[in-house]
């Protein structure tokens, strides 16, 4: 952990609210992959590897 790092959430944490701790850029980013993105995936993945 960077000393920026610490020094940032000594000022912006709250003791009594550990989810003050958290980083808010995490939320919402878990929905970036669409469903037709991950079955072409699980497609992709199942398939033998091509032979050169």
């Amino acid at each position: 952990m960077h000393i920026q790092s610490v020094a940032y959430w000594a000022v912006h944490g709250d003791i009594d609210n550990l989810e003050s701790f958290l980083d808010g850029r995490r939320k919402g980013s878990f929905g970036k992959v669409t469903k037709e993105y991950e079955e072409m995936l699980l497609e992709v993945i199942e398939k033998e590897p091509a032979k050169s």
